[in-house]
Order: structure tokens, then sequence, then C-alpha cells
């Protein structure tokens, strides 16, 4: 319990700390990226610590940030990013059709990152949270990767985990 509180404190001076980054140099979106990661991190703290109006209140925040460095950045070079992670929240806040529009969105600006699309694949496939999963995003994603670098043993674990997670196997 006391490492909870320690992480949850450090949790949110990160993200005070990204609050005072963020108008500070406001034509750097990764501050507000960054900080939004930070919210979405301390809504799974809280999630995982029985936290739960806590935690359905900080991943508003979160989905909240994401939309705002979408709107306010619309040329930022990492907003295939941006977009993934939205999905990410949206799917755990239950909001089906605006995580399937961030998702199409983030795989479209992301493009042929083999590395991007793993480390998505990944984490829609072995999320500790059953609600963060997404299966089938999984696996197009880590099917992309492989097609783009064939010679990545990695990127064929991640598949393999994909499909397993998606009853393909």
């Amino acid at each position: 319990q006391d490492k909870h509180a320690e992480a949850e404190g450090t949790l949110r001076q990160a993200m005070q700390t990204f609050d005072e980054l963020a108008p500070a140099h406001p034509a750097v979106p990764d501050y507000r990226r960054i900080g939004a990661l930070f919210q979405a991190r301390l809504a799974r703290l809280q999630t995982l610590t029985n936290q739960t109006e806590a935690a359905n209140q900080t991943l508003q925040q979160a989905i909240d940030s994401h939309q705002k460095i979408i709107e306010e950045f619309p040329q930022y070079s990492e907003l295939g990013l941006v977009y993934l992670n939205l999905a990410i929240l949206l799917t755990a806040a239950e909001q089906t059709e605006p995580a399937e529009a961030a998702y199409k969105r983030g795989v479209e600006l992301v493009g042929s990152k083999a590395d991007v699309l793993n480390n998505f694949a990944w984490r829609f496939a072995t999320a500790p949270e059953a609600r963060f999963h997404q299966p089938r995003w999984a696996v197009e994603l880590a099917q992309k990767a492989t097609e783009l670098a064939p010679q990545s043993k990695t990127f064929f674990n991640t598949l393999g985990v994909a499909q397993y997670r998606a009853g393909k196997w």
C-alpha cells in the first residue's frame, strides 16, 4: 500500500511538471503528450488500487488531453502515437466507436514504422487489465509489422501472442 501511495505521488509530481512545461513551451507538443501519458498511468494505478471513481475521472482527463493535442497540433510528427494511445484510453472507457476511429487514424499515421506497430500490438495483446485488450487490433498490427520486417523474430513472437489472445491457435 505504501508503494502504491509513493507511485501515485510520483505520477502526480510528473504530471505537475509537464503541466508547467507545456504552457512555457507552447510549440512543443511532446510536453503535452508525455503529461497525458502520465495521466493514463495514474488512471491505471487508481484502477489497480480500487479507486474506481478517481480512475474514471483521471481516465477522462487523459482522453481529453489526447484529444486536445490532436486538435492543437494536426501536423505533429508523433500524432499516430497520440491516436493509438487515445484508442487504448477510449477502449478502457468503453467508448467503442471513437476508439475504433482513433485506432484506424493512428495506424494510418504510423504507416510503415514496424517497431511502433509491434509495440502497440504487444500492448493491445498483453495489457494487464482485460479492459485494455484489443486482440483483433493486436493481430492486425503484428501482421503488418511482420510484413514490414520479416526478419524480426520479436515481431513474430508478438504476432503469436496476439493470435493466441485472439483465439487463433
